[in-house]
């Protein structure tokens, strides 16, 4: 019984974890192309404008509204913009539960570059380099 318990555990983590990367990926490119847009910067805060250069698995209409102020969850991963950092912005995205959900973190800056995990910095949300 266990083996079958730690088989569907391990199903649904991989299954989750696609479909974060797929959300993470589509985020952070909706992102970045809207900043370069004409006002885009000041919009990027607005999620039912990131939703137009969205195109990866859904997020309700009550997630685009929430998303750039509230962690949002969507297949046991949570989501969020923080679009009111100094410089720029920072996006986030973990398993609601370590081991349970899933296994790995995702973050992004105005830098492009992608990080495995997230602080603060006492000015801002640091995108922090993963660990090797």
């Amino acid at each position: 019984m266990l083996g079958i318990t730690l088989r569907l555990v391990a199903r649904r983590i991989a299954y989750n974890h696609r479909l974060a990367a797929e959300r993470f990926a589509s985020l952070k490119n909706a992102v970045e192309r809207t900043a370069i847009e004409a006002n885009g910067p000041s919009r990027i805060c607005q999620g039912p404008e990131l939703e137009h250069h969205y195109s990866g698995p859904p997020f309700s209409d009550d997630d685009w509204r929430r998303i750039t102020e509230n962690y949002v969850k969507q297949d046991g991963y949570f989501f969020m913009v923080y679009c009111r950092e100094k410089g720029g912005y920072t996006i986030d995205a973990g398993p609601v539960r370590e081991r349970g959900d899933g296994t790995r973190r995702f973050c992004t800056d105005e830098s492009g570059r992608v990080g495995c995990r997230m602080e603060w910095n006492r000015s801002r949300h640091q995108c922090l380099p993963c660990q090797k």
